[in-house]
This record gives structure tokens, sequence and C-alpha cells, in this order.
């Protein structure tokens, strides 16, 4: 008789371990979840607004390409980004200026034999802590030149 009573203590106490380890590992497990949730937290997708809108004229030679950049959009521009391409290659140029509603930027370029122009404006947006170019894809212009 204490022979069976010793085996059903020995019995309790292996599962009573099973469970404390069990309980440990979800609660281990939850608390790394709930780290790892904190650490890996994406920022908020910051967007350009719409209203942004440009405009251009431009004339160009066979060795340099003249371009004004109008802001016909309800806000403020940082400036656009240009990328020129002939047959062979391209070649892009960030121009920085800062162009108000209903004022316009003037810049002159060395580009030999441009076929093709894309201009993309982009506003310097903070949300936060973080400050970045947003690139207003609404507002791209994409036009076949000849300026050979």
């Amino acid at each position: 008789m204490r022979n069976i009573a010793i085996k059903q203590k020995r019995a309790v106490s292996l599962i009573v371990s099973y469970v404390l380890l069990l309980v440990m590992a979800v609660s281990m497990a939850g608390m790394i979840y709930g780290w790892l949730k904190y650490q890996a937290r994406l920022p908020a997708e910051i967007k350009c607004p719409e209203g942004v809108g440009i405009a251009i004229t431009y004339d160009c030679n066979a060795t340099h390409f003249n371009i004004t950049v109008y802001n016909q959009g309800l806000f403020r521009i940082d400036g656009y980004r240009l990328i020129l391409k002939n047959e062979t290659n391209q070649q892009t140029f960030f121009n920085y200026t800062s162009i108000a509603p209903g004022n316009s930027s003037y810049a002159l370029y060395e580009f030999s034999n441009t076929k093709q122009i894309e201009v993309l404006p982009f506003r310097i947006q903070k949300k936060g802590n973080i400050q970045r170019e947003v690139f207003c894809t609404d507002a791209l212009i994409r036009l076949d030149v000849n300026c050979a």
C-alpha cells in the first residue's frame, strides 16, 4: 500500500512540473512577442498631399537644356527631379529650389541631344521626428522632345 502512495505522489509532481514548464514557456513567448511588436513598429507612411501640380516650358539645342518649372498646385514644392535622356544614356538632376504656389524656377543643364525628359516634383515633409523627400508621383511630367 505504501508503495502505491509513493508512485501516486511522483505522478502528481511530474504533472505539476510539466504544467509549470508549459506556463513558463507560454508566458515567455508572450513577453517576447510584445517586445518584438514594440521594436518592429513601422512609421506611418508619409504621402505627398493632393493638389500638387506643375507645368513646364523648355528650350533646348544640341548641347544645352533650359527648363522653367511653374508651381500650379496648392502647396509649396521643395524641388524636382529632372531626368534627361538621349539615344545612349540618361542623366538625373536634382533641383532643390523651393517654389511657392504661383511662382516658377528656371534652370540650365548641359546635356546633348535630349530626346525625352521626365520632371517629378518633391516635397520635404516631416512627420514626428522623420523628415524626408516625398515624391509627388501624381504630378509626374514625361515628354518626348527633339533637341538635336
